[in-house]
């Protein structure tokens, strides 16, 4: 079994899809900073649920200054 990659995934050019090395997909999607408290919702309970009904992965990085 390959090691599993920390960080963000692989992005090839700019925004859009990446399948990855694993088989697994990828999706990089930009926010405004603006609305990322609404993404995480009160104490990441917005995150946790839209993880949990989609069975996926969340991960927001901090991108530019």
């Amino acid at each position: 079994m390959a090691p599993m990659n920390s960080g963000p995934p692989p992005v090839k050019e700019g925004l859009g899809t990446t399948t990855n090395e694993d088989g697994s997909i990828s999706e990089l999607i930009a926010v405004s900073k603006h609305l990322i408290g609404k993404l995480i919702g009160k104490a990441g309970t917005t995150i946790q649920q839209l993880q949990a009904t989609t069975s996926t992965s969340i991960q927001i990085d901090q991108v530019g200054g």
